[in-house]
């Protein structure tokens, strides 16, 4: 072989990983995914990501036997929190507070001609002072016994409705329906509904607890969401930063993210509709 056309040979080998790296960080690619073409794949293959450094967020001002604050989120920030956390002032608009502030409230969805309790909790983030507030939280869905049966993310920048559901809710799914081809027994398919998406099956814990979040961001998507009682996937250190959990005021001028959803008349039957209960 020519010195000229190993010179070519080597030339082309070297430039393959150039070009795939070049098509993996397209402005549509996030994590090896498509996000246009494939937004539930997203979801799902993200909620493997482990977090080195982060910010842990707890709630400092817990109650004895009481379910809200069992149920509270413990949150994860990839590296640090950066940014600003805001609370309903007095005259109802955000202020900036130096402590992240957490609400929750109480609503309730109709299930399979049951009605379930649903422990919501939501807080506001901007990056910088000169940026919009941005919403995001998680609903948690219990049994008779407060034990959380599915988590609802508040918001994703794919658009889908993003689920976490518990492994016993799964496998009486299962029980009932069938093994499911590919993805869960609880889910509907895409062909049926597009826009929702059952991320992962969570291990369900002995008594209620609430769940880990883990954020890229004070208030960005939501990567993953585990039960307290299954592995870390944060390596650490962590730096703990103490939240208040706040009930929500239902009569402050300021509608909460969820409060919005209420306004539709099919908001109580709308999980039902969403997953293939057992």
């Amino acid at each position: 072989m020519s010195d000229g056309r190993l010179r070519v040979i080597l030339i082309g080998m070297l430039a393959v990983p150039s070009l795939i790296g070049c098509c993996e960080e397209g402005p549509e690619v996030a994590g090896g995914v498509d996000v246009a073409r494939d937004p539930r794949g997203m979801v799902i293959d993200r909620t493997a990501t482990r977090f080195g450094a982060a910010a842990q967020l707890m709630p400092g001002n817990v109650q004895e036997d009481h379910l809200p604050s069992s149920l509270a989120p413990l949150i994860l920030v990839k590296d640090n929190v950066i940014g600003q956390w805001g609370a309903v002032g007095a005259g109802g608009a955000l202020e900036v507070v130096g402590a992240p502030v957490v609400y929750y409230g109480l609503t309730r969805a109709l299930i399979s001609g049951k009605h379930h309790d649903q422990y919501h909790y939501h807080w506001w983030h901007r990056a910088h002072a000169d940026a919009d507030w941005r919403s995001q939280g998680v609903r948690i869905t219990v049994d008779g016994r407060g034990l959380p049966m599915v988590w609802e993310v508040l918001a994703d920048a794919t658009g889908q409705r993003v689920l976490y559901v518990s492994e016993k809710l799964e496998q009486a799914a299962r029980r009932r329906h069938g093994e499911p081809e590919r993805g869960h027994a609880l889910e509907r398919g895409v062909d049926e509904l597009s826009d929702v998406v059952v991320a992962r099956v969570l291990a369900d814990g002995p008594v209620p607890m609430g769940p880990w979040i883990y954020l890229e961001s004070g208030a960005g998507d939501v990567i993953s969401l585990i039960c307290r009682c299954m592995p870390s996937q944060a390596s650490g250190p962590l730096e703990r930063i103490d939240y208040r959990l706040v009930p929500w005021n239902a009569l402050s001028a300021l509608p909460a993210p969820w409060q919005q959803e209420r306004m539709d008349a099919s908001f109580d039957e709308r999980l039902d509709g969403w997953l293939r209960w057992p």
